[in-house]
């Protein structure tokens, strides 16, 4: 959705990401509300994506430097202290990492949600 230019918003969201765009959408229903959401990389379509991004298959994405108009290539961490930092994939554009993850989701392993000592979040209770 496009409206004209305003100098006053009562909401500015930073990321396009898939949280980013349904709290933009949700917080636009009300017609006296100015919404802006910020994004710092393009509109993706589906068209512009590689093969690889498009294939069913994720094992195909294979070497970063396919998919560098797509993510932040030189966002770099490491997971755990004295690890040599390596490519942390991010997603840019409208729709963030979605538009790179595949949509997959790995579910933690028990031992991840025993830790978080919540009773209300366990591995069986969260379960769809």
């Amino acid at each position: 959705m496009t409206a004209a230019p305003t100098s006053s918003y009562d909401y500015i969201i930073v990321g396009g990401g898939s949280a980013g765009c349904v709290l933009a959408a949700q917080l636009s229903t009300n017609p006296n509300t100015q919404v802006l959401l910020l994004e710092a990389g393009p509109d993706w379509r589906s068209v512009d994506a590689t093969a690889e991004l498009r294939s069913l298959n994720p094992g195909r994405i294979i070497g970063q430097e396919k998919f560098d108009q797509f993510q932040w290539p030189t966002l770099n961490a490491a997971r755990v202290a004295g690890q040599d930092q390596r490519l942390f994939w991010r997603g840019r554009g409208l729709g963030g990492s979605s538009n790179i993850n595949g949509m997959i989701a790995i579910r933690p392993v028990p031992d991840d949600w025993d830790r978080w000592d919540q009773p209300t979040w366990t591995h069986d209770a969260v379960l769809p």
